[in-house]
């Protein structure tokens, strides 16, 4: 997210481009990494993954959305439409981090 963040800054669309798609791919793999009963160092997630996994499983698909939606704009090369869906995508990731993290 840094590196978007400072690429945004400098309108670097290539290399918001290849980082948001490493995020991408990562939003289709993440429920694999918290399988039942990993609570605890070193991962940071909170049990309600696993209390609320249609929740979570919802969050990281929201995610997974975002950052395609920022992937597809950023094809427009549109600096505003490049910020908002940016935005858009800090939102989804801190609102997943606030309830499925410690």
């Amino acid at each position: 997210m840094q590196t978007i963040h400072k690429s945004i800054q400098n309108e670097d669309f290539e290399t918001i481009e290849k980082s948001t798609t490493i995020l991408h791919n990562w939003s289709r793999e993440m429920t694999k990494f918290f399988p039942e009963g990993s609570v605890g160092a070193p991962s940071e997630a909170s049990a309600d993954i696993w209390l609320e996994p249609e929740g979570f499983k919802k969050a990281v698909n929201y995610f997974e959305l975002a950052s395609l939606k920022l992937i597809n704009d950023l094809k427009e090369k549109d600096f505003e439409k490049t910020v908002n869906s940016f935005r858009g995508l800090v939102g989804k990731c801190k609102g997943c981090q606030q309830k499925f993290r410690n």
